[in-house]
């Protein structure tokens, strides 16, 4: 499944206590809308992480339902323009704001 980055918010406050997460929407193939929640710590953040910058389009998404991004997918890049990212870069709020990752 392809999708085309459209949106991505703020980071906010997960239920999970001390958790924090981003959430991005997605255009899907068909113009169907989609969505997929990151926590920056989380270990598979580091697969999108370079990725996240609205207009990109990437493939390679697995869907958990008919309006979920699993966040456990490997996107690849398909058009647009990857994030620079530095070897062992942290990704707490500061940092990705300053990766340019919230506009």
């Amino acid at each position: 499944m392809t999708g085309e980055i459209i949106e991505i918010h703020s980071i906010k406050k997960s239920r999970n206590e001390g958790e924090n997460f981003i959430r991005i929407e997605f255009r899907l193939d068909g113009s169907s809308w989609a969505k997929t929640d990151l926590v920056p710590h989380f270990r598979n953040f580091r697969r999108w992480a370079k990725l996240l910058k609205i207009g990109n389009i990437l493939g390679n998404l697995e869907l958990k339902d008919a309006m979920t991004i699993d966040a456990d997918s490997f996107p690849i890049l398909i058009e647009g323009e990857k994030i620079e990212i530095r070897k062992g870069e942290k990704f707490g709020l500061e940092e990705l704001n300053k990766l340019g990752v919230f506009g």
